[in-house]
């Protein structure tokens, strides 16, 4: 998203991308508006359509566990529930991929649940840290905290199972409402972060999403991004929330560009 932002079109003089066979995508959320918006503005230069392929890992499975097709288009399906869903490929030779409930029972293909995954890289435990072990590993399987499904041997990410938000009796994966208003004019690409708070009565929880504005966007713009958000979300998602904007580079990540929703939120 970056990319497609602030790349000058002066500075692709004489670029060509079409040697570019294979660009992983992985780490947080892959948007497929994001990647139809390089390939649109890359694609130009040589850049093909196939090169996206988003991949799948973590940390404690040191690190890939499912990559998408080489040769082919990245793939969408429209899940009932969660809307536009990016594949992130079919599980790697050695591994297996399940989608269970909360009583760690197999799900049916298109469920959504906890993922759990199991092979040949995944960690013995957290360092001196037995009692968090002992909550993610199971049998050899690797609980991750993360939600999806899967359909044809391919999986889907939908969000965090720690990041939920429950609003009104619903949940809501905040990964979907950050993509609602992420490509707003006056937002810096990416950097959005929808997390719930709980209400005084602690019932349900009220929306508040931060977002960093764009340094490049003029005073007109951020004067009104905050009503432009909270528009948006209520036409798009039927959602209320509370937009709190910050400066560039305001919020928490960890190590590998991950927005610390819950860290933002105690900030």
């Amino acid at each position: 998203a970056l990319c497609t932002q602030r790349i000058r079109e002066e500075e692709l003089d004489g670029v060509d991308l079409s040697s570019w066979r294979i660009a992983l995508n992985g780490a947080e959320a892959v948007q497929h508006k994001t990647l139809d918006a390089f390939i649109d503005r890359f694609g130009r230069w040589g850049f093909r359509p196939e090169a996206i392929t988003p991949v799948y890992g973590l940390s404690e499975a040191a690190l890939a566990v499912s990559f998408s097709d080489f040769l082919l288009p990245y793939k969408i399906l429209e899940h009932p529930d969660h809307g536009a869903q990016i594949s992130v490929g079919k599980a790697l030779p050695g591994f297996a991929i399940e989608i269970r409930d909360e009583t760690s029972s197999v799900l049916p293909n298109g469920d959504v649940g906890q993922i759990w995954v199991k092979g040949p890289s995944i960690m013995e435990g957290y360092l001196n840290q037995p009692q968090r072990t002992a909550e993610v590993l199971q049998d050899g399987w690797l609980k991750t905290g993360d939600l999806g499904f899967v359909d044809a041997n391919e999986l889907f990410i939908v969000g965090r199972a720690t990041d939920l938000i429950i609003l009104n009796g619903r949940n809501h994966a905040p990964a979907a409402i950050e993509a609602a208003v992420d490509r707003l004019d006056g937002i810096r690409r990416g950097c959005v972060a929808a997390v719930g708070e709980r209400t005084e009565d602690a019932s349900t929880e009220a929306l508040l999403l931060f977002v960093e504005e764009d340094k490049l966007a003029d005073k007109e713009t951020l004067e009104s991004l905050v009503p432009r958000c909270e528009a948006l979300l209520l036409q798009v998602l039927q959602l209320q929330a509370t937009v709190i904007p910050l400066p560039a580079g305001t919020l928490p990540r960890t190590s590998s560009g991950k927005i610390r929703r819950r860290e933002a939120l105690a900030l």
